[in-house]
């Protein structure tokens, strides 16, 4: 596959227009699934193109890297030896000073442009196997812009983290009527009882959780299906139960806007779940 024609295609075909970055988004998208047809992964065909717009990023970046290291070598060597002028050898410090500091102000603007690359217009890529394009390095950011978009939306979904409440607390939620079926799926949490006792719920249980943990593992983190790095999971309850909003109702049970964790409610929560094991 030709990723560098693909990414050069891509700048034909939004430059110079008013919506070019969803045009690029759109072309990548389109030629991810090409790719994909050709048995390529989305994520293989994207490295790729990334590559390509990298590595022509330093080819423009070495361009002018070159000149410095040139142009700082040739006022090493006047320094140390003189420099020739109209066949004459100029050794006459005043003379060498006056060429050092010509040398001293085209380096500066030379390091300027290096630094302000993505906006210089004098700079473009020079390809050995593209001898006739032509592309600035803002043309690179953009086409890298309508890349990411494009890999942005051909990313699969990450799997989501799966959870398992074991059947007798979840018999047990249903003896004290919190939930209306505990065979169910998904579960449903009773009309009658609040969704911030459910966020209640899910934060007993993720605590439960990182206790039996610590107690097998020495860890709370590990193989805890409850918890996500340093967060609990909220999402993988929401599916269980079809609700929304859990980590809204959890913030406002902890600023005291949500349940009485004195109600009778709470305490049978904390009793089901005190009471059972959440692991073999």
């Amino acid at each position: 596959m030709n990723y560098g024609q693909i990414v050069i295609d891509g700048h034909r075909y939004a430059f110079g227009k008013k919506e070019w970055r969803m045009l690029l988004t759109a072309y990548f998208k389109r030629e991810a699934l090409k790719a994909k047809e050709q048995h390529y992964e989305y994520n293989e065909f994207f490295y790729n193109c990334k590559e390509i717009i990298k590595n022509w990023k330093s080819n423009i970046k070495w361009q002018i890297e070159r000149k410095i290291i040139e142009e700082e070598k040739y006022r090493y060597l006047i320094q140390q030896n003189g420099f020739e002028l109209n066949g004459i050898h100029i050794t006459d410090p005043a003379e060498i000073k006056i060429r050092v500091n010509e040398l001293n102000v085209t380096i500066r603007r030379l390091k300027d442009d290096l630094k302000q690359i993505e906006s210089n217009l004098h700079y473009r890529t020079q390809l050995r196997e593209y001898p006739d394009v032509y592309l600035l390095y803002m043309d690179l950011e953009r086409i890298e812009q309508g890349i990411l978009a494009a890999e942005q939306h051909n990313e699969p979904a990450a799997p989501q983290q799966q959870i398992t409440i074991p059947d007798n607390i979840l018999q047990a939620l249903q003896q004290a009527r919190f939930i209306e079926n505990a065979a169910a799926r998904p579960l449903k949490w009773s009309e009658d009882k609040s969704k911030f006792l459910l966020a209640f719920f899910v934060e007993k249980i993720c605590e439960k959780a990182d206790n039996e943990c610590i107690s097998k593992y020495k860890s709370k983190y590990k193989n805890n299906p409850f918890r996500k790095g340093e967060k609990y999971v909220v999402k993988p309850f929401e599916t269980l139960f079809n609700v929304t909003g859990l980590t809204a109702a959890k913030n406002d049970n902890k600023r005291g806007n949500g349940c009485n964790m004195q109600s009778e409610d709470c305490k049978t929560i904390e009793t089901i779940i005190k009471t059972h094991n959440l692991f073999s």
